[in-house]
C-alpha cells in the first residue's frame, strides 16, 4: 500500500494526539448516531401516515378497516402483491416481516444466488412445472 508507512498506531502517538484523535472520532460518532436516529424517526413517521386516497381505496377493497390503514400496511400489501407476481425478494421481505421462515428478521439475497432456486423459478415461469398449490384439474384464467 502506498500510504502504509504514513500510518502511525495510536499507542505510538503522544497522549495529546491520542486525545485529539479520540475526541474527533467521538464527535463524528455522535453526529452519525443523530443522523441515523433522524432517518429512523422520519421512516417511522412516513410509515405511520395515512396513505393516499387511491391506496386507501385499494386497502378498503381488500376489506381492511380504515383504522388499520397506514403506509406500513400499504407497504406490506404492495410487497405481498409483488411476491405473488414472482419476486423472490418481495416474498423474503413479507416472510421476514411476518416473522416466518429461515430468514426471519433478516433479508438476504442468498436465494438470488442459489442455482436450484433460480432454476425452479424459471421452470415455474415457463410452465415446465406447476406453481405450488395449483390444481392441475382447474384451468388457469
Amino acid at each position: 500500500m502506498a500510504n502504509e508507512q504514513n500510518l502511525i498506531p495510536l499507542n505510538k502517538r503522544s497522549k495529546a494526539e491520542q486525545r485529539a484523535i479520540q475526541s474527533k472520532a467521538g464527535k463524528a460518532s455522535g453526529i452519525a448516531r443523530k443522523r441515523k436516529k433522524s432517518m429512523r424517526e422520519a421512516a417511522q413517521l412516513l410509515l405511520s401516515m395515512t396513505p393516499t386516497d387511491e391506496i386507501m381505496e385499494e386497502l378498503k377493497r381488500m376489506n381492511f378497516k380504515k383504522i388499520d390503514c397506514d403506509n406500513s400496511l400499504a407497504l406490506v400489501v404492495a410487497m405481498f402483491q409483488e411476491s405473488l407476481k414472482g419476486s423472490v425478494k418481495a416474498a423474503e421481505f413479507v416472510r421476514a416481516t411476518a416473522g416466518e421462515g429461515p430468514g426471519a428478521g433478516s433479508i438476504s439475497s442468498e436465494a438470488d444466488n442459489d442455482p436450484l432456486t433460480k432454476s425452479m423459478y424459471e421452470a415455474v415461469q415457463d410452465g415446465t412445472i406447476e406453481k405450488a398449490g395449483a390444481d392441475p384439474d382447474v384451468p388457469e384464467k
